[in-house]
């Protein structure tokens, strides 16, 4: 396997995501955005000090303003950590694919299509790194290759394999779920010291630049423990 390594802004707490306008509605989630969730899920509580020692704003504050800086930084970045609930809160990763449709099954009366998505310049990548403070944390989607590789009807398989990727610009974006993260030691993936962060694909939609949906999958809702969460948040 190969990395994804991507750096982007924002977090969703929103759970639709069917239709073209979603692309608006998601907020995409940001390198920081990861690394509260993985600390929270693991139940390690970050050095939020030399997280705001070493970027902006407080690194680009005149000496004046520093303490106040500060002092703002470490609210927000404690209050995002308190409420950050993974059975709850969304993480929503987006990331531009190759299509390559494939037929298998030739001889067969009954051939079967697959999607044939990769990660554009990187194949055979199953999962994505986020780098924050010089500390990588790999996303495991559940299913990933699988859904990257599923099987699709003749009619998409068409649409798909006369799709210009070049001008289309498609792309993927995830909805995940935070389940384990390993913060005992990081681990070397790819030759890359690595934190694991274990999610679950909750859903996965394919794009074109102009926010065309071209496939869509959402997996089953576990309901026990939609039912369990229900009821723990009403006590």
């Amino acid at each position: 396997m190969r990395k994804i390594i991507i750096l982007i802004v924002g977090i969703c707490f929103l759970l639709p995501h069917q239709g073209a306008a979603q692309t608006e509605r998601l907020k995409i989630s940001s390198a920081e955005d990861i690394a509260i969730a993985f600390y929270r899920t693991a139940g390690v509580f970050p050095d939020f000090k030399t997280w705001i020692w070493g970027r902006a704003p407080y690194k680009f504050t005149p000496l004046a303003r520093r303490a106040g800086v500060f002092e703002e930084e470490m609210t927000r970045l404690q209050t995002a950590y308190q409420i950050f609930n993974k059975r709850r809160d969304r993480l929503v990763v987006k990331i531009p694919v190759d299509i390559n449709p494939r037929k298998s099954g030739l001889n067969s009366a009954s051939p079967q299509y697959h999607m044939g998505l990769t990660v554009r310049g990187l194949h055979q990548a199953h999962y994505v790194t986020y780098q924050f403070m010089e500390e990588n944390i790999a996303l495991f989607p559940s299913g990933l290759d699988r859904q990257m590789d599923s099987v699709i009807d003749a009619a998409l398989y068409a649409r798909l394999k006369h799709l210009n990727t070049i001008t289309a610009k498609p792309f993927v974006v995830m909805v995940l779920e935070g389940e384990k993260a390993k913060s005992d030691r990081p681990y070397n993936i790819d030759d890359l010291q690595q934190w694991v962060f274990e999610t679950k694909l909750l859903n996965m939609t394919l794009y074109t630049q102009e926010g065309d949906v071209l496939w869509d999958y959402t997996a089953p809702i576990d309901l026990s423990r939609a039912s369990r969460y229900a009821i723990s948040t009403a006590r």
